[in-house]
């Protein structure tokens, strides 16, 4: 089982009504892990466990990774098919980190005989599953241009006061 902490603030900073806090926990709950290859996520609070008025968990109590509202399963991750370019100083790993995914599914999903030896320009096909981890040196304008959207729509939906605030491994919601 892999844990996961979110601030106190976590809550009322998603703003969002049952259905859309309950698939916003969905997706951090898939995408996490199926990174780590688990199948239960413990989310709390401040340590405290997960409670927001919509959705009680009780002392221990995980949330389950569920792949079954999916619209494609490959065998490999889940959801749509996305294209990445590679840019200059990404890794196989940090690549496969940010999607939710591992360095040897993406080798296998492209044919890619050594995971060391990536360029730049390689265009990459991802399995998608609706959210993204942001990494060193991200920020939510590229987020936004990669996935075809804004800044300020990633912000809205990810209820992110300050757009130009983000943080290493904040998995932003992608709609």
């Amino acid at each position: 089982m892999v844990h996961v902490d979110f601030s106190a603030n976590f809550v009322s900073d998603l703003n969002a009504g049952s259905s859309y806090e309950l698939l916003s926990l969905l997706s951090i709950t898939n995408a996490i892990g199926r990174y780590y290859n688990k199948n239960k996520v413990y989310i709390t609070l401040a340590g405290n466990p997960y409670s927001s008025g919509h959705i009680e968990k009780q002392p221990g109590e995980p949330f389950l990774t569920n792949f079954s509202n999916i619209n494609e399963y490959t065998g490999y991750s889940c959801t749509t098919k996305f294209y990445y370019t590679v840019k200059e100083g990404d890794t196989l790993s940090e690549i496969a980190y940010s999607f939710g995914t591992t360095y040897q599914e993406l080798a296998a999903i492209n044919n890619i005989p050594n995971p060391d030896l990536i360029y730049d320009g390689q265009v990459l096909l991802i399995y998608f599953n609706g959210t993204y981890i942001v990494r060193d040196g991200d920020t939510l304008s590229e987020i936004a241009e990669m996935f075809g959207t804004t800044y300020q729509e990633l912000a809205r939906i990810n209820n992110i006061p300050d757009p130009d605030v983000i943080y290493v491994g904040q998995v932003l919601v992608i709609a």
